[in-house]
């Protein structure tokens, strides 16, 4: 395994952390401000990020791609849901 593997995996660690609070706010509100543009876009682009990176065998940043494009997909139904 190459070292880039951890190293980008690591960051999308802290970028999938960064949202948590983000998911609970939303949830106690029971209201998501981010648009449907937004998520997504966000959402799609994970996903080609995560098949690239599968293609250069790249499985930590793979799994940890697709933990982020899951949390993501969370704000969707979240917004979903509590639509007005």
């Amino acid at each position: 395994m190459i070292w880039q593997d951890y190293v980008i995996a690591i960051c999308t660690i802290g970028f999938s952390y960064a949202l948590i609070p983000q998911i609970i706010l939303h949830f106690k509100k029971k209201k998501v401000e981010l648009t449907w543009q937004t998520i997504i876009i966000t959402v799609i682009g994970i996903l080609v990020v995560m098949i690239c990176m599968f293609s250069l065998g790249l499985w930590f940043t793979t799994a940890m791609n697709f933990l982020a494009m899951m949390l993501w997909m969370i704000f969707g139904v979240q917004k979903w849901i509590y639509r007005k």
